[in-house]
């Protein structure tokens, strides 16, 4: 004949044993809620919580191996996996006030940038992921605050060294291999590692001073503060016209987007032969047997027509022969 065995059992909803009421090795049921609970003793007594179907368990589980599941999946809390392999990942949306604290390596969705955002060692700054681009450097000076444009020059501990960026002056004679790498996305402290926003927002910098859209160029001198690197004319000559980005936002909490730009010197274009460091007058002039510009004091196979009248001081050659005094006053016609 067969016998129908009973376990421990409870009909009232979130009724759980405690330990004194089940025996090692006996299962205990709430039907209510469809759990199964058993006793354990690794030197603690404790009550378990065997997993089932539509049901909400609240604990650590730890599984050894592979876990498949069909349909979703979904919890609170902490989750550590060495691989995770999905189809894809539906993440929350948060809004501004519900983004997580600082974790290095935590990633979520916000709502107001609308992308990715990733956590790394520096807890003062959020990466955009597809919005912005980080480089990390070392700065080797003092305190670079945030919103400082900055410039690379070495490298220190297998990162490139920052500087703050100003326009260099051509009549210095100081020549700067690179004007500017991006804007610090932080304060980055002295001998120490950070983060330079190469392209992208950089926050929390005041631009009260300039309007919306205003494009942001290198400042000349000697500037104090973060915000009087920039400014929204171009420098006049002879300092190098480098632009920063441009003012996304004009508060003293303000938006900078950053997209520099080198300026362009007649040694950075291609096609260019011959010396830099050349005489006052000299002309750059077309070479069509070498397909490139260079510099000459002559501009050779002229021909014109028309005519000049006036007075002419020093020697004029052609093929070699000086055909003109010095201080003669002439008149020429040509054609």
């Amino acid at each position: 004949m067969s016998q129908t065995i009973i376990l421990r059992r409870s009909a009232v909803e979130g009724k759980i044993p405690t330990t004194s009421s089940l025996e090692l090795g006996e299962l205990a049921i709430n039907t209510y809620d469809g759990k199964l609970y058993l006793k354990k003793d690794d030197g603690i007594e404790s009550i378990q919580t065997i997993v089932t179907t539509d049901s909400v368990t609240t604990g650590s589980i730890i599984i050894s191996g592979s876990l498949t599941v069909t349909g979703s999946f979904n919890f609170s809390g902490q989750s550590t996996t060495t691989t995770l392999s999905s189809s894809y990942i539906d993440l929350d949306v948060l809004e501004d006030g519900d983004v997580p604290p600082h974790k290095e390596g935590r990633i979520f969705y916000a709502a107001e940038d609308g992308a990715l955002s990733v956590y790394n060692d520096e807890a003062d700054i959020t990466l955009q992921v597809g919005q912005e681009f980080f480089v990390r450097v070392y700065n080797p000076g003092s305190q670079i605050d945030n919103g400082t444009p900055v410039r690379i020059s070495g490298s220190q501990g297998d990162r490139p060294r920052a500087f703050p960026a100003v326009a260099e002056d051509h009549t210095s004679g100081v020549v700067f291999e690179n004007h500017i790498i991006g804007v610090a996305t932080h304060d980055i402290g002295a001998s120490s590692e950070g983060y330079v926003t190469a392209q992208g927002i950089v926050r929390n910098v005041d631009t009260s001073n300039f309007n919306a859209g205003d494009i942001l160029f290198l400042q000349t001198g000697s500037p104090a503060q973060p915000e009087e690197y920039n400014r929204n004319t171009p420098p006049p000559f002879p300092y190098d016209v480098v632009v920063v980005g441009l003012v996304a936002r004009a508060q003293n909490n303000g938006f900078i987007f950053v997209e520099p730009r080198e300026p362009t010197h007649f040694s950075d274009i291609s096609g260019l032969s011959g010396s830099i460091n050349v005489d006052d007058g000299a002309l750059w002039v077309y070479e069509a047997s070498s397909g490139a510009w260079t510099n000459s004091n002559t501009l050779p196979n002229i021909e014109a027509t028309g005519s000049f009248t006036g007075s002419f001081e020093g020697t004029h050659t052609t093929n070699g022969v000086d055909v003109l005094d010095s201080a003669i006053a002439f008149a020429i016609a040509l054609g």
